[in-house]
């Protein structure tokens, strides 16, 4: 499932931005919940996912990147540092 997600967020990001809200909040506390796991493995794909989203992000147009960034960096941020 979360190698899944990873290959959709490194393949189709442009694509994934545009689901509604609901969906990609979905797709987003996904991620989260992958690196709060447990298992190392699923923790680091977690990690990796969300670096990757943020990375890619930073080349997607301001009309995007900026709700992007109003309603998910906070929090995401805020469980980076809880793990």
């Amino acid at each position: 499932y979360f190698d899944m997600l990873s290959a959709m967020i490194q393949r189709c990001l442009p694509h994934l931005i545009r689901l509604t809200a609901i969906k990609f909040k979905t797709l987003v506390d996904s991620m989260v919940w992958a690196f709060k796991h447990t298992h190392r493995e699923i923790a680091d794909c977690g990690l990796a996912m969300t670096l990757d989203l943020l990375g890619q992000m930073q080349q997607q147009p301001a009309d995007l990147r900026g709700p992007f960034y109003a309603t998910y960096f906070m929090p995401i941020l805020q469980d980076v540092f809880f793990v």
